[in-house]
């Protein structure tokens, strides 16, 4: 796009509202919170909104937050009026004792004071809007400190005719703290299939074919999933084919974002969030997997990565089940997945790819049940959800089968490379291919060379 960045496609909307904003005559001042999911495009938006500001002629300050400073009182504040401290000289006098206070710059430093450092904010803003228009940004609100969230939304309040935008974002769909009222909001929704479509198509390298459906449908709409996924295809063609053994994996970037609420949550509801995204089914109740409990798992549904007001546990984006099941070790999926098997016996398709999805090296027992499960798909009339096994097909045969010959495990390679209806066997998916040697490898060989 000319002079846009590309993850802009699908936003014109909300692109022409915050044009609207910055775009004389200033006849009074104007607020917008934007809100959506990580990726979503907020910050994208509030960068062309500087840009259009500038170009406009207006005096831009912005500030981000940052999760290393939201405990440093006036950080987010000192982040944002920095460029203007020479400004604060001409404050009154008291206002500007309490604004040199709040950010550590007074010789005789004194105990900060809500009121007058809000009241400094807004005659400083007001009086930088006399000399001209005047943008405030504030991007990332969420990790915002207190104080500073506490300023600005003091001064925001009370602003009325001055030449003055100001935009804030932040991250979910809940204000931060001092914007829940007297702010217009904008959520920002995921894309819309063709706009989604659109933004894969602008990519360098825009996968193609399955690997294109599969890109789609684990970004849902989400604009900088779509992006980053669109990249590891390109750096690695092969990696649509193992997506039927485990989740997209995400970039540094994406996984970053997704991971940080994962990791600050306790021990328990960590374990409980990945034995959830190893389930990957909301059909598995939390009754059915010890460990796997609604109780576990408030923490994380308190973060929002999870739902609990459905039959099952049902994550937020599928980004975030992707985040938190690669963001675990080897061997704690490898127990999860051996934990939700031992749940899944009446289930042999789920079975076997869980059992496979635990071994560190091709499993002789593992492919006889892939194979068994396989072909029982295959026959005509077969469900998709594959009905239990008749007697001597159970686990106990199953090992009783581990005599035969190993050659079995590569004879199943070629006996499970067909397409077709059941062209994909991992849990969830809305086809199942024939499993054997080909999806023990997939799941086994990426994890056997990170173990190494």
């Amino acid at each position: 796009m000319t002079g846009q960045n590309m993850s802009l496609v699908g936003r014109q909307g909300e692109l022409s509202r915050l044009r609207g904003l910055v775009t004389p005559p200033y006849a009074e001042s104007r607020a917008l919170l934007l809100l959506g999911d990580p990726g979503a495009g907020k910050t994208v938006l509030l960068a062309e909104a500087a840009r259009e500001a500038r170009s406009a002629g207006m005096r831009v300050l912005a500030a981000a937050g940052r999760e290393s400073e939201q405990d440093l009182a006036f950080a987010g504040l000192h982040q944002l009026l920095r460029p203007v401290l020479d400004r604060v000289a001409g404050l009154p006098a008291r206002q500007a004792e309490a604004l040199r206070g709040a950010f550590a710059l007074s010789e005789d430093p004194v105990p900060p004071d809500a009121l007058l450092t809000g009241i400094a904010v807004l005659t400083l803003l007001s009086g930088l809007s006399d000399d001209g228009p005047l943008l405030v940004a504030a991007d990332d609100a969420q990790w915002l400190d207190p104080a500073s969230l506490d300023a600005l939304a003091f001064a925001a309040r009370r602003l009325e005719a001055e030449q003055l935008v100001l935009l804030a974002a932040a991250r979910g769909n809940v204000p931060p703290p001092g914007f829940e009222r007297d702010f217009p909001q904008l959520l920002l929704p995921p894309l819309s299939l063709p706009d989604a479509g659109r933004l894969l198509d602008r990519q360098p390298h825009s996968p193609r074919s399955r690997a294109r459906e599969r890109v789609l449908a684990q970004a849902a709409g989400n604009p900088l999933a779509l992006i980053e996924l669109s990249k590891i295809i390109a750096a690695d063609p092969g990696a649509g084919r193992r997506w039927a053994a485990e989740p997209v994996p995400l970039t540094g970037r994406l996984s970053a974002i997704m991971t940080a609420r994962f990791a600050a949550l306790p021990g328990a509801a960590r374990a409980a969030l990945l034995l959830a995204a190893v389930a990957d089914s909301p059909d598995l109740t939390t009754a059915a997997v010890p460990g796997l409990s609604v109780g576990a798992l408030a923490p994380a549904e308190a973060a929002g990565l999870i739902r609990l007001d459905t039959p099952g546990p049902q994550f937020t984006h599928p980004l975030v089940r992707s985040a938190v099941y690669h963001a675990a070790p080897f061997a704690e999926r490898a127990a999860a997945h051996r934990q939700v098997a031992g749940a899944l016996r009446d289930r042999p398709d789920l079975y076997a790819w869980h059992l496979a999805a635990a071994a560190l090296e091709p499993d002789e027992q593992v492919a006889s049940l892939l194979e068994d499960s396989a072909a029982q798909a295959q026959r005509p009339g077969t469900r998709r959800r594959a009905q239990p096994r008749r007697a001597g097909q159970g686990p106990a045969a199953a090992g009783r089968r581990r005599s035969r010959p190993p050659r079995r495990a590569g004879r199943l390679g070629t006996r499970a490379g067909g397409q077709g209806p059941h062209a994909d066997i991992r849990p969830g998916a809305a086809h199942r291919r024939p499993a054997g040697y080909r999806l023990v490898a997939a799941v086994v060989e990426p994890e056997r060379r990170r173990a190494r």
